[in-house]
């Protein structure tokens, strides 16, 4: 250590009070603004020790320096105290700083003071004082009693508290704000830690307190926080409440036309970022040199159009200044609003609470009627006062005979349009849009190629909004809203219309399920399905193996093929089940059924192929064969084909089926030959929007999934596409699907793979960026480039597949091309991720229509089915057992006492009895039985295919594992016991309802009997 001269400190400690005096005067010019005056006062505290200080190093005599150093305790205590209140009122910590809690940071500095000027009586804040040399000035050492240690423990812990304020401020305010307030926090510990080497005695210069010369740096940091990053000029505001939130646009600018902050609405539409904080906002923003004109503007309105937008922008631009408490202009305010769409916004808030009310009533009115007459005309009436229109119209639409069928109509044709007759075949509207599979707005429906002009006629609506009516099934119809004169429709109309479509849609579908048999819906799903693959889909192999599919999975054909014709010969298109060896790849036009079928372009019908000489053998013990020619005009553009083995018999039914088939197939063959060389492009550009209809259409995951790898498939004209799941804990991915339209393509659902092995796979799930690999890419990963030869593939494209708002990577997508293919482009990239986006949407709505519909199944108290699905299955459960004549039986169960242990011990303890009571029920039931809570505590069993001894005996079993039941409560172990009525199927019990009431009487007689009994009806 050296002796440290007293002449340099005195400068040292001058200079220090010099600086911090500058900054002082500074920031009390500025004291108006939030914490200023704190800030000031912190600074003079400062400004003032280092003086009384250097007057200190300069005295000659100990008492003299003694007198110094008592005197500036005055600024020391006032420093903590200080830099509490300015941290607050910068943090926007108003509320706490309440007038009881400021003159409380003062007592304690208050009693430290009164301590050091009566030191010489008790000595507890300098237990001694001795000068560091004999020599005259000398530096004083001063030993500190305990209570200097409480009052810097009491300092430190209001800097922490100061310090934490502001850090927190920081990391939720922009970049400009950051530097703000990480600057003070820096200039604050700065000296602190200077306190604490003093403290230790650590510091080069025995008897000289580092603080003060700590508090020079303090100065320096200071004045460079007021000057570089105008600390009080710029004070953060609740950014998260006033800005982000806000749908309109705010600008805040100071008195030197700098961006102070900017919300998100503001932020996208003139373009800036987070750097342009600080910086000249009429110099930043992009909208040509008309803004330099309002540059300085105090107050005042203007207008900014931008140009340069996909869509030209119009902003109204409203400036306001922006004054402190004592009324003196800080800043400005702009506020900025998008006036291109001013008046259907206006328009839509009139509008928004009458039509949400509406479209309200006919959701409830749609989902509760039970029939389709009683349900449609009240609908047609609500659509008409959902819009104002002079008539609204719906319609039914008939497929087999392509006719539209008029149901019900608001307006004067209410009475006439429901008897009007269209001959099936006649273009009409209805037909028209479930074509296009769009909303059409139609404004002269008396000039427009959608209908046949015999039909116009009977209408005298000019113009007309026409909606389908489609659901997961079928086409239903359409909904057509009709105005006069000439009307042109906006989004929002259209959106309206959608919505109240769809609710309608969702209704008719209901009611139709209600009334129709299971057959004939599974063919109309069928139907829809290969439909909307024609009228969405322009790629040929998805088309393909969409219809082989279908076929297959709904219709269990064992074996499904489609045949492209060209050149005077069939050729494999798509095919499922057929054995590999057997499989034909080609087939001349002179040979076999399928060959007949194109020269004679008829159906070929063969119930027994072993009497028909042209049957060529592709599977082992086929017994019938149809073949349908898909037609274009007179032209054959291929066949499709089915084929079935004992006991299943091809009919005429299936013959008919397959000709409907058969020309949609057709049409899609038909649309991916024009668009292919025609417009490629466009179909890109369709494809996400085709690919969403799709995902959407199906309510389940199993559904998307399948979807997602249909279409990446088609829009990437792949071969090969895999879904992966990433499963984190064991550091590998799973192949869950795999899809190829081509034959003989190795399936890899359930393969996994390391990812320690898989470099780049690993890259694409941790940084969620897609990879491109090339077999012949020296430049890819060596193990994607391995794994590619060794399927024989080209190249291949991995993405991550991400999945609902909160944004997880779920898995991976990977698309393969085979040997001899192109290399993936950017531009195909860009058209997957399009589909992936879209397609995480839909797979987080399947997630919460899985939630939903276990929810409206499943009694959420005992995990039993509830009332309704119970009947509901159970009803089919009966009529099964009368059409094969099996014995069923029915038990009723009803819980002895019950009421007596929600009395006795509470709800809670009620609640824990039925969930005990539900365990034991499903424990001794067998895995086919169906148990369901029917309500509080009577639960019903239906027994099939069980006699009278098997019946009485699971009754009595349950019976009996419920009386050794215990039940904890509050007051100790419970006992429960069970009353159970059963009932068996017979001729006076035809019904499911017959069979509660008979089983629902035996319990009564149990409850007479004594309870804790069985009685067999």
């Amino acid at each position: 250590m050296t002796t440290p001269d007293a002449h340099f400190l005195t400068v040292v400690m001058a200079a220090a009070s010099v600086l911090t005096a500058i900054s002082t005067a500074f920031t009390w010019s500025r004291r108006a603004y939030p914490g200023g005056r704190y800030l000031a006062c912190l600074l003079a505290s400062i400004s003032f020790m280092a003086f009384t200080n250097a007057m200190e190093m300069h005295a000659q005599g100990t008492a003299a320096k003694i007198i110094w150093a008592k005197i500036s305790y005055l600024g020391v205590v006032n420093i903590a105290p200080l830099w509490l209140l300015f941290a607050s009122h910068y943090s926007q910590k108003d509320s706490w700083r309440t007038p009881g809690r400021t003159a409380a940071l003062w007592f304690l500095p208050v009693v430290t003071l009164g301590l050091v000027l009566t030191n010489e009586l008790h000595n507890l804040i300098w237990t001694a004082i001795t000068p560091l040399t004999s020599a005259p000035g000398s530096v004083l050492v001063y030993e500190h009693g305990w209570a200097v240690y409480l009052y810097a423990l009491y300092s430190y812990i209001l800097l922490i508290i100061g310090s934490y304020w502001l850090v927190r401020t920081a990391l939720v305010s922009p970049r400009l704000y950051r530097l703000q307030s990480f600057g003070i926090v820096v200039s604050a510990i700065i000296p602190w830690i200077a306190n604490v080497l003093y403290f230790l005695n650590l510091n080069p210069w025995p008897g000289v307190d580092l603080t003060i010369l700590a508090f020079a740096f303090t100065g320096i940091i200071a004045t460079w926080s007021l000057y570089g990053f105008h600390v009080l000029d710029i004070s953060p505001v609740a950014r998260d409440v006033l800005f982000n939130n806000l749908q309109v646009g705010v600008v805040v600018l100071d008195n030197h036309d700098r961006l102070i902050d900017i919300n998100p609405t503001a932020r996208q539409w003139s373009q800036l970022d987070e750097h342009s904080i600080g910086r000249d906002f009429f110099e930043e923003i992009q909208a040509g040199e008309q803004i330099l004109r309002y540059k300085g503007l105090t107050e005042g309105l203007f207008n900014l159009t931008f140009k340069d937008r996909p869509e030209p922008l119009e902003i109204e631009v409203n400036i306001a200044p922006l004054k402190d408490r004592r009324g003196k202009i800080i800043g400005r305010v702009a506020s900025m609003y998008d006036v291109t769409k001013e008046h259907s916004l206006v328009n839509a808030e009139l509008n928004w609470g009458r039509q949400m009310d509406r479209l309200s009533h006919i959701t409830r009115q749609a989902m509760l009627a039970e029939d389709m007459k009683s349900m449609l005309q009240p609908l047609a009436d609500r659509l008409g006062e959902l819009f104002g229109a002079v008539e609204a119209l719906i319609t039914l639409w008939d497929e087999n005979h392509q006719a539209t069928l008029p149901a019900a109509a608001f307006g004067p044709g209410r009475d006439r349009f429901p008897a009007l007759k269209i001959e099936p075949g006649v273009r009409t509207l209805t037909m028209a849009v479930l074509a296009e599979g769009r909303p059409l707005m139609i404004e002269d429906t008396h000039n427009t190629p959608y209908q046949d002009p015999r039909v116009a006629r009977l209408f005298t609506r000019r113009s007309m909004l026409v909606i389908p009516l489609v659901g997961k099934a079928e086409k239903m119809g359409a909904v057509l809203i009709g105005f006069d004169p000439v009307h042109h429709f906006t989004e929002e109309e259209i959106a309206l219309g959608q919505q109240a479509a769809g609710q309608i849609a969702l209704a008719m579908e209901r009611v139709r399920l209600l009334e129709s048999e299971k057959r004939y819906i599974a063919q109309l799903a069928a139907l829809q399905s290969i439909s909307q693959a024609v009228l969405t889909s322009l790629d040929l192999k998805q088309v393909f193996e969409t219809v082989v599919q279908m076929l297959n999975q709904t219709f269990h054909y064992p074996y499904v093929s489609v045949y492209r014709h060209k050149n005077g010969k069939l050729y494999l298109g798509a095919q499922v089940n057929y054995p590999q060896e057997l499989v034909i790849s080609e087939i001349p036009v002179g040979k076999g059924v399928m060959g007949r079928s194109v020269r004679s372009r008829q159906p070929q019908f063969v119930r027994n192929v072993h009497q028909d000489p042209d049957f060529l053998r592709a599977a082992y013990a086929v017994e019938s064969e149809i073949c349908v020619p898909l037609l274009k005009g007179s032209d054959v553009l291929g066949t499709l084909n089915i084929e079935s083995q004992p006991p299943q018999v091809l009919t005429e039914t299936d013959l008919l089926l397959m000709t409907t088939f058969g020309s949609q197939v057709a049409i899609a063959i038909e649309h991916a030959e024009i668009f292919s060389e025609t417009q490629r492009q466009a179909e890109k550009e369709r494809l996400i929007l085709e690919a969403t209809a799709d995902f959407s259409a199906g309510l389940g995951s199993e559904s998307v999934m399948q979807a997602i790898l249909r279409h990446m498939i088609a829009a990437l004209h792949a071969d090969v596409c895999t879904i992966s799941r990433w499963e984190r804990e064991n550091d590998r991915v799973v192949t869950l699907y795999d899809y190829s339209p081509m034959p003989n393509t190795r399936n890899r659902q359930g393969e996994h793979y390391r990812l320690n092995l898989y470099p780049a796979t690993r890259f694409v799930l941790e940084t969620r960026r897609p990879v491109f690999v090339a077999a012949d890419d020296a430049a890819s990963d060596p193990a994607e480039i391995a794994y590619l030869r060794e399927n024989a593939y080209q190249a291949s494209l991995m993405l991550p597949l991400i999945v609902g708002r909160s944004q997880q990577v779920y898995g991976l997508v990977e698309v393969f091309r085979g040997a001899g293919a192109a290399h993936f482009e950017e531009s195909e990239l860009e058209l997957a991720q399009g589909l992936l986006a879209q397609a995480a949407v839909a797979l987080e709505n399947a997630q919460l229509y899985t939630q939903m519909e276990h929810h409206a199944t499943i009694d959420e108290l005992t995990g039993l089915m509830n009332r309704r699905r119970l009947l509901e299955l159970g009803k089919l459960e009966v009529e099964r057992s009368i059409r094969f004549q099996h014995t069923s039986a029915v038990m009723f169960l009803d819980i002895d006492h019950f009421k007596n242990f929600n009395d006795a011990y509470s709800y809670a303890v009620g609640d824990q009895v039925l969930r005990q009571f539900a365990d034991c029920l499903q424990s001794n039931l067998r895995s086919f039985d169906l148990v369901g809570r029917y309500g509080g505590e009577e639960f019903v069993v239906l027994l099939p295919e069980t006699n009278p001894a098997s019946a009485s005996e699971i009754a009595e079993r349950i019976r009996s594992s419920v009386e050794d039941m215990r039940v904890k409560t509050p007051l100790g172990d419970a006992k429960l016991t069970v009353s159970i009525g059963v009932c068996l199927q017979s001729a006076v019990t035809p019904s499911l309802d017959a069979l509660i009431d008979r089983a629902g009487q035996a319990v009564h007689a149990a409850k007479l009997q004594g309870r804790n009994r069985v009685v067999v009806d």
